[in-house]
């Protein structure tokens, strides 16, 4: 279904337990070359290719005595099981035995299992820090040793299984043969019977272990801590996608706090949760289980979906048609372990739709992306509402998730956009000359629209600081008016940010640099995680920061986090892979001006490099094909908002081109839904000139004075070749014939095609 949550990179194998994990059960069987075999799995019946054989009931068949491979994978099954179990029993005592909102499954690949891997090693003869030797057996046996850390290693292995089974994480555990040790335990000098390494790398347990200890080493794959006493955990501790505090650990300073049954305790704690199917609410916190407002849905999903698009009624359909975008979003990773990437596993499910004033919905489209294009027509009678949203569906359980942050509110009388941050409106031809936007007008797509001063000239709200502009190592740390940008951490020699010269930036040949620690200044380009990193600061807040992030060499990752006055964080864009000469500008924008600074860097023990700065949000825009246009995360305030038509149109309404436009305190504009939009701009009917149209006739493609199969042939070879598009003012040699534009809207579509066809086939 998935196999990469949306933000998590391939190492970020499991950051918070829910939606589906694999988990890779590993035996190993000694050879004697290294240490004297003690321990020896029992044999498998195999078939003549040496395949396992199953029996009736799927479970492998011993060869004699005991099957012990079948028993530790009762006992791993029962462990996993017992989560999946646990979530239905949260559930049950949280919410009064309401089902379950998220799923959790586990499922387990037994390869391994049913093949142990070779080693020259016993591993129970040894200190359980000897995993990094037999352990790398196993990674040279499936392809992922490599120079790196077996922690690394593993992940990489990790990663490959979850791609593999198309789970959003994975682990491996470990499963050590001790049926002859004397004591069931490894050497002295680590760890007794069992262990873990947190956040989706692998567990460690004997085979004698019950079911119990696979449930507790399985919270730590998704953070958890331990919280009994000479484990080296405390109270202190912080951990998991939440940052949350190990509360119930055993040195507790608090005299009246309960201590509280617990997976991750020992002893009698650990045996009255498992068998109550229960753990603490700071390790449930740990792992994700954390919901704040008691709506049922845990945090780190309870996050609205992106939405924008246009609405209008769509006379050559008779219905209401829908064009937008929408996407996932993500709570910020505040883990003081691992990559601290924005993750989420909600996915784009559906687009529904009410026409009762959301009594009932109805789905409208159905989705499985973590973003999705919204193209989508509803049966509406003229004079109706509706309401659009989409939404986040578990495919466990089938419950809504979260639904998108903004609902869509429109009717058959005018094209309306979904009501985001900032100005938006239409530019739109007034057919009839009556002043009203009746059902049947089209909106004019290509104009331009932008903020503009008293006096009518533009104004820019955004400063941009490109080091191109500069020569080089020219200071850059105030240029902009009201930001100061600096280097910052213990590998910079001062706060100084200069234009530094290099093969290819994203813009030019120059990117930020910063000069490194030492005697002589010598500029560098390369930015990482936390000692090199590129701070901006504004006098007064804003509502919008972006910055590339350009590859250096091998592969890179860009991070770029926005915080309020008081520190708190409070946005952070994360690119993906950076390789080559690749770039992404990261950009954070805000519905109310509190980003007090931002910070850009490198994450995942990566380097990049930075350029072309802006700072404030875009002050020009140009209308879309369905004559919309938004400008977004304006501060509050009022604003002159001008139109530029193109295409020889002339504007009616108003006749100056200028609009005033107030933007509320919270980054709304200032508009009555079922009012005239105050940011609309109405052209005269005759204005609008369609050069892609033929005159003499709209079917006639070719302009051979006939109307033949060819017309429609002309206008599906062109959509096979481009696509859908806005058709550009002719030039050149860029000029009618073929007459494209049949529907008479400036745009190449399948409608235009279909026009000629309906034609031909009529009677």
């Amino acid at each position: 279904m998935t196999g990469q949550p949306y933000g998590a990179h391939p190492q970020d194998t499991g950051e918070f337990m829910l939606g589906s994990a694999l988990a890779t059960v590993v035996l190993f069987e000694s050879d004697g070359s290294v240490d004297p075999s003690t321990e020896n799995w029992n044999q498998l019946v195999r078939d003549g290719n040496g395949n396992v054989v199953f029996d009736q009931f799927g479970r492998t068949i011993s060869v004699s005595g005991p099957n012990r491979i079948e028993e530790v994978k009762d006992r791993v099954r029962e462990g996993l099981q017992w989560w999946e179990d646990t979530l239905v029993e949260f559930y049950a005592r949280m919410y009064q035995g309401v089902a379950p909102i998220h799923s959790l499954d586990f499922q387990v690949d037994f390869t391994y299992a049913h093949n142990p891997i070779q080693t020259g090693y016993e591993p129970i003869s040894r200190s359980s820090n000897d995993y990094v030797f037999w352990g790398e057996d196993f990674l040279k046996k499936v392809g992922f040793d490599t120079f790196e850390s077996i922690h690394t290693d593993i992940r990489s292995f990790n990663n490959s299984q979850r791609v593999k089974y198309g789970t959003d994480w994975a682990f491996t555990i470990f499963v050590v043969d001790d049926l002859n040790d004397p004591d069931d335990r490894f050497a002295p000098g680590g760890f007794s019977r069992a262990f873990a390494f947190a956040g989706g790398r692998f567990l460690v347990s004997l085979a004698s272990r019950p079911a119990s200890t696979y449930a507790h080493e399985t919270g730590h794959m998704f953070w958890a801590r331990d919280e009994y006493q000479y484990s080296g955990a405390s109270y202190t501790d912080l951990r998991g996608y939440y940052n949350a505090q190990n509360v119930n650990a055993w040195d507790n300073p608090d005299p009246n706090y309960v201590r509280q049954n617990s997976i991750m305790e020992a002893g009698g704690f650990l045996d009255a949760a498992w068998a109550a199917r229960m753990s603490s609410d700071s390790s449930l916190a740990m792992i994700g289980w954390r919901d704040s407002d008691r709506d049922g849905v845990f945090d780190v999903l309870d996050v609205p979906l992106t939405l924008s698009g246009t609405g209008y009624y769509d006379t050559t359909q008779n219905k209401y048609r829908f064009v937008g975008h929408s996407s996932v979003d993500t709570l910020p990773n505040r883990n003081s372990s691992g990559l601290q990437n924005d993750i989420t596993v909600n996915r784009v499910s559906q687009a529904v739709y009410s026409t009762n004033g959301g009594g009932t919905w109805m789905v409208a489209a159905n989705y499985d992306s973590y973003e999705a294009d919204l193209n989508f027509s509803i049966s509406l009678l003229v004079g109706q509402e509706v309401l659009i949203r989409t939404q986040a569906v578990d495919a466990g359980t089938g419950r809504v998730v979260a639904t998108s942050r903004e609902t869509f509110r429109g009717s058959t009388s005018l094209p309306t956009s979904v009501d985001n941050p900032g100005i938006h409106g239409f530019a739109w031809q007034d057919s009839d000359d009556d002043g009203t936007w009746d059902v049947g007008e089209k909106g004019v797509p290509g104009w331009t629209v932008q903020l503009v001063d008293a006096t009518g000239a533009p104004r820019d709200l955004a400063q941009v600081l490109e080091p191109d502009d500069f020569a080089p190592t020219t200071r850059l740390n105030d240029v902009l008016n009201g930001v100061t940008v600096r280097a910052v951490g213990i590998d910079v020699k001062d706060d100084r940010v200069g234009a530094v010269s290099v093969a290819g930036g994203s813009t030019g040949t120059k990117v930020f640099g910063h000069v490194r620690q030492g005697g002589t200044d010598v500029w560098a380009t390369d930015w990482n995680a936390l000692t090199r990193t590129l701070r901006v600061d504004f006098d007064q807040p804003t509502t919008f920061i972006s910055i590339d992030a350009v590859a250096l060499g091998a592969n890179g990752y860009g991070r770029l986090e926005v915080f309020d006055a008081s520190g708190k964080l409070l946005d952070r864009y994360t690119t993906g892979l950076l390789q080559g000469n690749g770039w992404e500008t990261m950009s954070i924008g805000r519905s109310t001006p509190d980003i007090a600074y931002a910070i850009a860097r490198a994450t995942n023990e990566t380097l990049i490099q930075l350029d072309n700065l802006q700072v404030g949000p875009t002050s020009a825009t140009r209308t879309d094909a369905l004559g919309a246009y938004a400008l977004a995360y304006l501060p509050p305030g009022s604003y002159h908002v001008k139109a530029t038509p193109t295409l020889g149109a002339v504007l009616k309404d108003p006749v100056s081109g200028i609009r005033d436009v107030t933007v509320n305190a919270d980054g709304k504009m200032a508009w009555e839904p079922g009012t005239d939009r105050p940011s609309d701009f109405v052209a005269l009917s005759d204005s609008i000139t369609l050069p892609w149209k033929n005159p003499r006739n709209a079917l006639d493609v070719n302009d051979d004075g006939l109307v033949l199969p060819m017309d429609a042939l002309i206008v599906i070879n062109q959509l096979n070749s481009t696509g859908s598009r806005r058709l550009l003012p002719p030039s050149g040699g860029n000029a009618p014939p073929p007459y494209l534009d049949v529907s008479g809207d400036n745009w190449l579509t399948a409608m235009d095609a279909l026009l000629v066809i309906n034609y031909l086939n009529g009677p």
